[in-house]
């Protein structure tokens, strides 16, 4: 099968109220990666703002889902309809996740929702959990607080600075995972920022290298539904120069919820 075209959706709530917040990285890397390849997200379609252009010589669309997170599959099922994509190997999916440190970054093949009810909901409209997706580490929630209080809430002065390195590199990852494939991005960054990579450290590890588990994930996913669907959940390297004139290499491997809790 010839691929031509890679969607990229990064995940977030709309509107200025959530601008910054931690449910939004999906949304601040997406941003990092049109500016660095010179794409305009601008065009409201398929409930998302969506931009066209390429990456690594492949077409490329990037999408801001405008459902609010809990909904975030009506967006993507629209996009990979539309534009026909095996979105096993063709789309990449942005988010949060309060397992990982601000400043870690985890590419992953497949996997579950691990709690976090964007994914959730694109594995519910997909109706499969094959994609790939680029985790953003948001930190865990402090104890006694609210995780829809935590995840809706900004990150501390420290984490700011920590988060918006770690979107520059997760913009890079994702050239690399067009351009080489995800394997070659995974051995790249899922390690430590010292080096391009993200070393899991301390109780908040989910992973040794590249290799991957659904263990934490499941548990996650499993504690916090019982919360309620409608809670908001969090699911939850270096190289600078652009990915526009590399070749090929991806090809043929590769709410507000209506009830008003925008989580």
């Amino acid at each position: 099968m010839v691929q031509n075209m890679v969607i990229i959706v990064g995940l977030g709530n709309p509107g200025r109220e959530y601008d910054n917040t931690r449910h939004n990285v999906g949304f601040q890397v997406l941003e990092k990666l049109a500016a660095k390849e010179n794409i305009s997200v601008l065009e409201k379609r398929h409930k998302a703002i969506i931009g066209k252009g390429a990456i690594a010589g492949e077409k490329c669309i990037l999408a801001k889902p405008q459902t609010y997170m809990n909904l975030s599959g009506e967006s993507v099922r629209e996009l990979v309809s539309f534009y026909k994509v095996d979105e096993k190997a063709e789309l990449i999916v942005i988010s949060d996740d309060v397992s990982l440190e601000p400043g870690q970054i985890r590419i992953r093949k497949k996997g579950s929702a691990g709690g976090h009810n964007g994914l959730k909901n694109i594995i519910a409209n997909l109706g499969h959990d094959t994609f790939i997706r680029v985790k953003m580490g948001v930190g865990e929630k402090p104890a006694g607080w609210n995780l829809a209080d935590y995840v809706l809430g900004r990150f501390s002065p420290k984490d700011r600075e920590a988060v918006d390195e770690a979107a520059d590199r997760a913009a890079d990852a994702i050239c690399m995972i067009i351009a080489e494939g995800p394997d070659a991005a995974m051995n790249r960054y899922n390690g430590s920022p010292k080096d391009g990579r993200n070393a899991p450290k301390g109780k908040n590890a989910v992973n040794k290298g590249v290799a991957q588990t659904d263990e934490r994930d499941a548990a996650a996913e499993s504690m916090e539904s019982a919360k309620g669907k409608n809670a908001a959940e969090g699911s939850a390297s270096e190289g600078r120069e652009s990915c526009s004139d590399s070749s090929g290499g991806f090809a043929g491997k590769l709410y507000r919820l209506f009830s008003g809790n925008p989580h």
